[in-house]
Order: structure tokens, then C-alpha cells, then sequence
């Protein structure tokens, strides 16, 4: 088995923590890519855009960079997370034939999240999902809103906005991309997060705002011996 000298080792790990410098390092086989640069992950605040020649080695190396850096897949999807893989899809655009919708709700939780604060620190791409076209920037702004605690809101122009921007309503919220308006609640499943939003208002004032954990149902039997 062949092994490298440390110095060779500390090299690579520089050169990936450098933004300003032209390059490559060829060779890695295997998760070694992603062993590599979840290291320099760890030493520089670099944001790395990794581009794959297809979706499943982009996938992969998403799971193996959370493997590296010790963080749980289950929160994957979450605001703060700091890989984000942008999944390809086949589908055609503006068709509602053979529609991905888990596909599409990455897509568009991850340019939710390049458009914030909270840009991811590594994103995993295909080359073909790189090379298709996306909704203009203008437009996803037009589309996206930010509400918070306190915050004065008119109920029937938040339902129109989302209807607008995609959401279905629907009497209870199941899936993503569904809302619903009663009362004065009202919840919403963004792709964002793992589980939908409820908004209570107090008047035409968000009074709260909290996310709405499945309910688990617990089944048993009699046992007799």
C-alpha cells in the first residue's frame, strides 16, 4: 500500500484552503476526495462548490463529507447545515408530468439558502444539473418572504403569495409545499425545514411561532404466556 509523506499531506490541505490559486490534486480514490476536503473544511472558512460528473458520486460524496465531519443526516435539511447537495432531475421544466417533488424541494431549499445569510459551506453538484437553466434570481426573491414574532401580517395576502409561489391548501398540512388557514393559525410546510410551521396571531400580529412535531402512534397487543 502506498502512503504519502506528511508534508505532501499538509500541502493538499493548503492548497484547497487557498480561493486564490490555480490548480488540482488527482489521484483520490474512493471517499479520499471528500476525506480531503472536509480537512480543509475544518481549517478555512472557504465556501467549495464540488461539481460531479453525475448525481450519484455528488450524493455519495454528501454523505461522506457528513461522515467526516461528524454531523447527523437527519438534520440535513436544515437551515444551519453546512453541506447542501443540488440534485438533478429529468423531468421537464414547467411540467407537471412524472413531477419530483422531494427532488424539487432540494432545489429549491438550496437556492433558498444561497440567497441568505446562511450560505452552506459546501455544495455538491453534477455537471448536468450545473449546465440547466433556473428560475431567475429577480423572480425566487419575488417569491420568497421572511416572517418572525411580532410582525404585522395580512392573513388573506400571505395565502395569496403562497398560492403564488406554488403551495397547495389544504385542510391539514402533510406534505411539503401544503398550507392551511383556520382561526387564527396558520401552518406551513416549507421546504426549508423538516416539519411544517404553525403561526399563531394574536389580531393581525404573529403572537408565535413553532414547529409542529409528528405525532407518533404507539399499537400494542395483549401478551399471554
Amino acid at each position: 500500500m502506498q502512503t504519502f509523506p506528511q508534508s505532501v499531506f499538509s500541502e493538499a490541505l493548503k492548497f484547497l484552503c487557498r480561493s486564490s490559486e490555480n490548480g488540482g490534486i488527482y489521484g483520490l480514490k474512493g471517499s479520499a476526495a471528500a476525506f480531503f476536503i472536509a480537512m480543509a473544511v475544518k481549517r478555512s472558512s472557504n465556501k467549495i462548490l464540488w461539481v460531479h460528473p453525475d448525481d450519484d458520486s455528488a450524493s455519495m460524496s454528501a454523505s461522506n463529507l457528513s461522515f467526516y465531519l461528524g454531523l447527523d443526516e437527519k438534520n440535513s435539511n436544515s437551515v444551519d447545515f453546512p453541506i447542501v447537495h443540488y440534485p438533478e432531475t429529468l423531468s421537464i421544466p414547467y411540467s407537471l408530468a412524472g413531477f419530483e417533488s422531494e427532488i424539487w424541494t432540494e432545489r429549491m431549499s438550496c437556492l433558498s439558502r444561497l440567497r441568505s445569510q446562511k450560505v452552506p459551506k459546501i455544495i455538491t453538484i453534477s455537471i448536468p444539473s450545473l449546465c440547466r437553466k433556473i428560475i431567475p434570481r429577480v423572480e425566487f426573491d419575488s417569491l420568497s418572504h421572511n416572517l418572525c414574532v411580532g410582525q404585522e401580517i395580512d392573513r388573506d395576502s400571505i395565502c395569496f403569495n403562497l398560492v403564488n409561489g406554488g403551495y397547495s391548501r389544504a385542510p391539514l398540512v402533510e406534505d411539503v409545499g401544503d398550507f392551511a388557514a383556520r382561526g387564527s393559525i396558520l401552518d406551513i410546510y416549507s421546504p426549508l425545514y423538516t416539519n411544517p410551521v404553525r403561526i399563531e396571531q394574536m389580531g393581525d400580529v404573529i403572537e408565535s411561532m413553532r414547529f409542529l412535531i409528528p405525532q407518533i402512534s404507539v399499537h400494542w397487543v395483549g401478551y399471554q404466556r
